[in-house]
């Protein structure tokens, strides 16, 4: 072995040489000894984040993916465009898109909550391969599309916090899994954006978020009003959430807003249980022939007023012409939010199917 590369490896790694040990290798054609050092630098740096070996031979991780794993395992951000330190989705120019660690929109990974305003937590499990989901917005993120003129990396720190480990097999544990995450993300003062899973999942959250904010507001944007004492005899289901987060006082019922309701209902008196608990229902039908725009200006805005507001969406609030990859189908409707303005403390979307 050349001198210059046993004496880098000395001074760069204060290790002994260990050949056919992972995480040690021969500097390959193209790699200079400084290269080598950095390589299995990262390598140690990301074995130590997941708690395994360092791999990074030549058959299993090219010396740049490791480099740029190490980078993003240390939380730290892609470069910055135009003098910005917001995180930024890695670029398909810097990494294949197949490549990487998968995290949620191809942001970086953060290893701890610190510095992040942002945190997704994606919730698994659910009927339907719901619990796919996480994985499908992992490999399907990146920039918006600019038409939109949505800039949300421009002005805010967003971050991966990774998946909620949640049971599989108890779901009123798999409840007090989430609402114990949830705690965690808020306590950092970060706002949670949770994808995946069902409805139920909301409640949960909802239990979280009393905890720092009290009851909230709630913009609810949904086929189905979800406010079913019960569900086939079951009180956690979801088609229960707003029913069980009613009676532990975690909304604000003044201030809840229930848009797109159009959907099949198990009672005749579903809405009607909305109504007599002061929620605010906007039908399906008053969003055809009008924008949303004065329907937020008029109807929504108004109720949800200055204080802390929840966004719940459900993906079938959506026409299955735009968004046929859910399990609860209802023709119906188009548009969703068009602006930010009452303080949104937490938002979830829910009913993915994985391969839409």
């Amino acid at each position: 072995m050349p001198s210059r590369i046993w004496h880098r490896r000395q001074t760069a790694l204060s290790a002994p040489y260990r050949p056919r040990t992972h995480g040690w290798r021969r500097a390959l054609p193209w790699e200079s000894p400084r290269q080598l050092a950095e390589t299995q630098l990262a390598a140690r740096a990301a074995s130590s984040v997941m708690q395994q070996p360092a791999r990074c031979g030549r058959s299993l991780l090219l010396p740049w993916v490791c480099r740029l794993a190490g980078h993003r395992l240390r939380g730290q951000a892609t470069s910055p465009r135009s003098g910005s330190t917001f995180n930024k989705p890695l670029s398909g120019n810097d990494c294949p898109r197949p490549g990487g660690i998968a995290t949620f929109m191809r942001l970086p990974y953060a290893a701890t909550p610190h510095g992040i305003e942002f945190k997704m937590q994606l919730i698994k499990r659910a009927p339907n391969k719901k619990h796919y989901i996480p994985r499908t917005f992992s490999l399907s993120g990146g920039n918006p599309l600019l038409p939109y003129g949505a800039a949300p990396y421009d002005s805010l720190q967003v971050g991966d916090v990774g998946d909620v480990p949640v049971t599989m097999y108890d779901i009123r544990q798999a409840v007090a899994d989430i609402e114990n995450f949830v705690k965690g993300v808020l306590g950092h003062g970060c706002i949670p954006v949770g994808i995946g899973g069902d409805h139920t999942t909301t409640y949960p959250v909802l239990r979280a978020i009393k905890e720092k904010h009290g009851p909230v507001g709630l913009l609810h944007l949904d086929a189905h009003a979800d406010v079913n004492p019960t569900m086939m005899h079951c009180e956690l289901a979801h088609g229960t959430p707003f029913y069980r987060a009613v009676q532990e006082g975690l909304l604000d019922t003044r201030r809840v807003v229930q848009i797109g309701l159009r959907g099949s209902v198990y009672g005749p008196n579903e809405e009607l249980w909305s109504l007599q608990h002061g929620f605010h229902i906007i039908q399906a039908q008053e969003c055809w022939f009008k924008s949303m725009v004065p329907i937020m200006e008029t109807k929504v805005l108004p109720v949800l007023g200055a204080g802390p507001v929840y966004i719940s969406f459900d993906i079938d609030c959506l026409d299955p012409a735009f968004a046929p990859g859910t399990g609860e189908l209802a023709p119906g409707i188009k548009r969703t939010i068009p602006r930010r303005e009452p303080p949104f403390i937490a938002f979830s979307t829910f009913e993915w199917l994985a391969r839409f």
